[in-house]
């Protein structure tokens, strides 16, 4: 790869090699909060087993397996999240995915890398944010969104396969920065924006420790944000297909205070300029 990287459009990709640690949450809570700023947002699912479509009440569907391997139009693989996930009168749209994803996983690994990079590239100053949720699997798919996104976001929780899935996806991305920083021309590999520790609850002593040993680990290289809880707010608005910024369920308010750093770090590397005027900026 020769081209140079999006610099209008911010891409951030949530990713983990392990399922289950909150990738998916994390993904659409952030999209559907910037979308709720006044951004023009892109959600884009791409796992096959389509976690993100079904959070926002969209049937999953192969428009990303359509837009790399049958070379289609955005146009043709783009769907309006529904008003009743995030709210009305949104600029908020999403590429599906689903079981066609394995076929772009088991394509040729260079070809796949090359053709989404590209993709993403006719995005330039279209939508101001695109958020990816990613599989656990590292696949071509994940590899390119290395290559493809601005900033990576890392979430784990407290379990000892949780941790070691997050410093395996820190070495493989160190490792790739390394190769990409020795061949003249290639686009930089995304910067690890932050970890962000989810599904926690600090009223027990392991997720306390687990959570001092990411600080003391991991804090003097990588932001460490403030854990997520393990609430049932999230179970709750996902019952209901609304995100947690809309749902009014037990447990809520204190819920999106916990994510609000996670927001606030993102839009703080957005353009303000680029908002909606139309649309009211959430506080």
């Amino acid at each position: 790869m020769s081209q140079t990287k999006i610099d209008t459009t911010k891409i951030f990709a949530w990713m983990g090699r392990k399922g289950g640690i909150g990738k998916t949450t994390g993904a659409t809570t952030l999209a559907s909060k910037l979308a709720l700023q006044g951004f023009n947002t892109l959600l884009v699912d791409a796992d096959g087993q389509g976690n993100a479509s079904s959070t926002v009440g969209i049937e999953p569907y192969d428009g990303f397996a359509s837009l790399v391997l049958e070379d289609v139009e955005w146009s043709d693989v783009l769907s309006l999240v529904p008003e009743s996930f995030a709210g009305p009168g949104l600029r908020f749209d999403i590429l599906s995915a689903a079981e066609l994803q394995s076929e772009v996983e088991h394509a040729d690994y260079n070809l796949v890398t090359q053709a989404i990079y590209e993709r993403f590239q006719e995005l330039n100053g279209i939508y101001d944010v695109i958020v990816v949720d990613t599989s656990p699997s590292i696949t071509a798919i994940h590899t390119a969104f290395y290559y493809t996104a601005d900033y990576i976001l890392l979430p784990t929780m407290n379990e000892d396969d949780s941790i070691g899935s997050l410093a395996r996806s820190i070495a493989y991305i160190s490792k790739a920065s390394a190769q990409a920083s020795q061949q003249p021309g290639a686009p930089a590999v995304a910067q690890i924006l932050g970890i962000v520790p989810q599904k926690i609850s600090m009223r027990f002593l392991a997720d306390r420790l687990m959570y001092r040993h990411l600080q003391q680990f991991y804090g003097a290289h990588y932001n460490v944000l403030p854990p997520v809880m393990r609430r049932a707010a999230w179970r709750s608005a996902r019952t209901l297909t609304q995100s947690i910024w809309t749902a009014e369920v037990p447990g809520a308010t204190a819920a999106r205070g916990e994510f609000e750093p996670v927001a606030r770090l993102v839009t703080s590397l957005l353009n303000p300029t680029q908002i909606n005027p139309a649309q009211e900026v959430v506080s």
